[in-house]
């Protein structure tokens, strides 16, 4: 998922720069590149919200645990 994350991110940037280029040259297909770039940035940044919110749940767990371990030890 991680991956996949990264390469939407990418093709978000690319066609969001494609569209702004467009815009400057005043080519037709600008607008729509641009809103096509904003909606699958808007997707890429809720999935890498998501990864990263389960990455750092688990990382906080890890750590709980790891404590809770250590205090029943002692």
């Amino acid at each position: 998922m991680r991956i996949f994350t990264y390469i939407l991110c990418f093709i978000a940037f690319f066609i969001f720069s494609i569209g702004i280029l467009f815009k400057i040259m005043h080519w037709p297909g600008a607008s729509v590149a641009l809103v096509f770039g904003y909606l699958i940035s808007l997707f890429a940044g809720a999935f890498l919200l998501i990864h990263k919110l389960r990455e750092n749940k688990e990382k906080v767990v890890e750590d709980v645990k790891s404590k809770s371990d250590n205090i029943l030890d002692a």
